[in-house]
């Protein structure tokens, strides 16, 4: 996952951590409470959270007309 955000990253000359927010953001791990915003780690997601990421990689490479599959 990392490969591929540094990838997307490095093609649309968005810093990693950018991405990576971005990434987890459309995946659906972050969250806000009392005006802060949370994400959860990729290491303490699950499978399907996991398959999830994958999928907004995908997704954002897609829009950026990159071929991450």
């Amino acid at each position: 996952i990392h490969a591929t955000i540094r990838e997307i990253a490095n093609e649309i000359g968005y810093t990693f951590e950018e991405v990576k927010l971005l990434v987890k953001r459309k995946s659906g791990l972050c969250f806000v409470k009392d005006g802060t915003e949370y994400c959860k780690s990729f290491g303490k997601c699950d499978k399907e959270e996991l398959n999830l990421v994958i999928q907004a990689c995908i997704e954002i490479g897609d829009f950026n007309g990159m071929q991450l599959r």
